[in-house]
């Protein structure tokens, strides 16, 4: 997402008249800048990021048209976007929940090792060693952390659908407990 897409933002609130049809145009653009291999590159230092989660917290004021101070906690959720964070998160779950599923293809498969059967976490996957902190933020590596902290009915999804809402509705119930 770039600063001239959202100043972009600005001169389209003026021209549409209806509020909900721009709200939507406005988030899908956000969204698919957002989720360009963000599995790739989000699970990098706070620093990187940090630059594109203002922008991105810029950009939902502008939707909802209130003030650069306003919180934006609220509008996320009435937005329905999620933080760029938990985008990280949950596009990197989808690749190890690809992986569990098989849709994946091989070669990208190999990076991933599920459990054996007969293991209590039958379905954690095999956290990789990684001895430089750059490796830590492979997602070979940050991939099976989080796939592992996950709560064992999330992790038997049987579709990447399914999985999305499971856990789209357990961030929505997190934001509701800290409001």
């Amino acid at each position: 997402m770039s600063t001239s897409r959202v100043n972009s933002l600005k001169d389209w609130k003026n021209i549409t008249k209806q509020q909900f049809c721009f709200e939507q145009r406005q988030i899908c653009i956000i969204q698919s800048d957002e989720d360009f291999c963000i599995e790739v590159w989000g699970n990098t230092y706070m620093s990187n990021i940090k630059p594109l989660f203002v922008l991105q917290k810029r950009a939902v004021r502008i939707i909802h048209n209130v003030d650069f101070r306003e919180h934006t906690k609220g509008l996320f959720i009435k937005s329905g976007l999620l933080k760029l964070k938990e985008l990280i998160e949950l596009q990197t779950l989808l690749v190890m929940c690809k992986t569990k599923c098989k849709i994946l293809p091989e070669n990208y498969r190999g990076c991933f090792c599920l459990r054996g059967r007969n293991h209590r976490g039958k379905l954690n996957f095999k956290r990789q060693f990684a001895r430089t902190h750059l490796k830590q933020m492979c997602i070979s590596v940050v991939g099976a952390k989080l796939w592992n902290s996950l709560e064992n009915d999330e992790k038997s999804c049987s579709n990447i659908f399914q999985f999305k809402k499971m856990y789209r509705e357990r961030i929505r119930r997190s934001y509701e407990i800290i409001m």
